[in-house]
């Protein structure tokens, strides 16, 4: 009987201690949460970012990480950018900031194409042909592109 007091009392206490650590705990687990998503919120490629950033956020988003060495610099990274034949009019500089000029130039796109389209939907252009360039090389690691498909009804356009 002895025996299950003490038992008793030992478990009460345990309960009482972990009832005040848990509280400090889910803190703390609350602000690492917050910090986690400000990172991933920051992580966004965005017209204005500097161009390390943009490069290196581009070469992460393309799942083309394991082309880059150990502990990669922002140089490594444009390297990278340039043996895939991406550099900005210029040259890539740390502290310049992408703009949707920026993004036509490496695209080869001007005029009337360029100024129609918005930041974002060249961005993606962007990637779609650096996934391509990728999945030619054999890196596999990238979505495929998506093939080109000609119906019927698209045959005859252009023809008169």
């Amino acid at each position: 009987m002895l025996r299950i007091g003490r038992l008793f009392f030992i478990l009460l206490g345990l309960l009482l201690c972990f009832s005040m650590i848990k509280p400090v705990f889910c803190a703390e687990r609350e602000e690492t949460m917050e910090k986690t998503m400000e990172k991933a919120a920051q992580s966004e490629i965005t017209e204005g970012m500097n161009q390390g950033d943009f490069a290196m956020l581009l070469i992460k988003e393309l799942g083309a990480q394991g082309l880059l060495p150990a502990a990669a610099t922002t140089q490594d990274g444009f390297a990278l950018m340039e043996k895939l034949g991406v550099v900005p009019p210029g040259g890539w500089d740390e502290n310049g900031k992408i703009n949707k000029e920026q993004l036509c130039y490496m695209l080869n796109l001007s005029g009337e194409k360029c100024e129609a389209a918005s930041f974002d939907e060249l961005l993606e252009r962007l990637k779609k042909r650096l996934a391509e360039i990728l999945w030619n090389m054999g890196i596999r690691g990238v979505s495929p592109p998506v093939p080109h498909v000609i119906s019927p009804a698209t045959l005859g356009e252009g023809i008169s």
